[in-house]
């Protein structure tokens, strides 16, 4: 594993690698079983996950002589190129050939699948098959690749590497900030729950961006506030005028922002009672391009229930609902949550046939007209019901919608942290009675 210590986490990944590595570095134990070592290796995943730094790792470790190839011609010249590098491999066998960014050898869109390039390039690993030449590839797109290429006998191993999260995003986080100065309130698994789905290179964009803004006020560390606005900056694409922490927001008076602010502050109340610790981070200011706030919840990898998506509804609309009972007042900007909405119960009634089978849809090419307004007075009812419900959870812990609100008013952006202290010196979250929204 020593010459995987560069990658930072990915502790199964780097097992995989070197399970790998050992096979090629150790050919006749495995031919003596009489089983062949693989013959070419894919890891895809999104852009900035450190796929090439894997790929020269496994390089690395094998002890091979690599041939490495990008896309560095234009159509028509680069096929050569592709047939250089591995006619340059097959004379220096035992060798890799590494095929980086391979999706980007054609045009990346699905029509070009065909491609003489990936035609190329399925021909030359067929060519190599008998020799010691290995055949390694980064993928951003599995999608523009043939199947022919990607499938057992030409790439005998594809890896996925997914985003960092929980102890891997926190060590990468802990590398990014080595030989920075820091400030004792820095939670580093608070910083990952901020930055959760996101490359490593995103990862490490921001801990820079922090230490940056914290040079420009002069200061004398990095503190949680400086990660926290390089998140807003670099990862919500927030524009960080002068004015979006300073602003004071009156919300005994009825405006845009107050609404905001009350708005933002229901979301984070409805989807607290329903599933605690679930808010990582709630903002009174919108992204770049979009008015408003946003609240930004721990990414859910699996519905399990009913129960859940149901839950989810009722996060989506408790904006409306908080403006609703605050205010009294039609709340403008609600109408995404609640296309958002319709859209999560629609989904169940095509799907799982929620409200019953005469709903379910199984072609979108064979619903009648009648089915089709059928399920839309269904879904009109479903969504109508849960707006009643998180009206209900809302007037039930008014004290804690209040004083998010206000806190979030007054800072303009929560932290699970923040939310945590509220809702510790809220008696209606503290009362072991159920929740008038939740299933009894």
């Amino acid at each position: 594993m020593k010459d995987f210590d560069q990658i930072i986490g990915y502790k199964k990944v780097k097992d995989e690698l070197s399970k790998i590595a050992d096979t090629l570095k150790n050919q006749e134990t495995y031919r003596a079983l009489g089983v062949r070592p693989p013959k070419g290796l894919l890891l895809h995943g999104v852009p900035g996950v450190g796929k090439t730094l894997m790929a020269q790792s496994l390089i690395d470790a094998s002890g091979w002589k690599a041939v490495t190839c990008r896309k560095s011609e234009p159509d028509g010249k680069f096929v050569t190129v592709i047939r250089k590098a591995f006619q340059k491999a097959a004379e220096s066998a035992p060798a890799i050939v590494f095929l980086d960014d391979l999706d980007k050898f054609a045009n990346d869109d699905e029509g070009h699948r065909n491609s003489e390039e990936y035609v190329t390039v399925q021909s030359c690993i067929d060519d190599v098959k008998s020799l010691d030449v290995f055949v390694l590839a980064t993928v951003n797109e599995m999608s523009c690749l043939p199947r022919s290429l990607t499938r057992a006998g030409r790439f005998d191993r594809i890896i996925e590497i997914h985003p960092p999260e929980n102890d891997d995003a926190v060590q990468i986080i802990e590398h990014y900030l080595k030989g920075k100065v820091l400030a004792d309130d820095l939670d580093l698994n608070t910083i990952a729950d901020l930055l959760d789905g996101k490359s490593c290179a995103t990862l490490e964009a921001v801990m820079n961006e922090a230490g940056l803004m914290a040079g420009y006020e002069r200061a004398e560390c990095i503190t949680m506030k400086h990660v926290v606005r390089a998140c807003l900056q670099t990862v919500h694409r927030m524009v960080l005028d002068n004015d979006v922490f300073s602003a004071k927001i009156d919300l005994a008076s009825p405006c845009r922002d107050s609404f905001i602010v009350c708005h933002e502050a229901g979301h984070v109340v409805t989807s607290e009672v329903l599933a605690p610790g679930n808010v990582v981070l709630v903002s009174s200011k919108g992204r770049r391009g979009h008015e408003g706030g946003f609240v930004q919840s721990r990414q859910k990898t699996t519905v399990s229930s009913y129960q859940d998506i149901e839950n989810e509804v009722i996060g989506v609309l408790g904006g409306k609902a908080a403006v609703d009972i605050v205010y009294g007042e039609l709340d403008m900007g609600a109408a995404d949550d609640i296309d958002k909405a319709f859209e999560l119960i629609r989904s169940l009634q095509e799907s799982v046939a929620s409200t019953g089978t005469l709903l379910h849809v199984y072609s979108e090419y064979r619903i009648s007209e009648n089915a089709f307004f059928a399920q839309e007075s269904s879904a009109a009812a479903v969504v109508g019901l849960l707006y009643q419900k998180t009206k209900a959870i809302l007037f039930e812990h008014r004290d804690f919608l209040d004083a998010v609100a206000q806190t979030l008013a007054e800072k303009k952006f929560l932290l699970s942290k923040d939310i945590a202290r509220i809702r510790e010196k809220c008696p209606s979250m503290n009362d072991e009675r159920p929740c008038s929204g939740r299933a009894v």
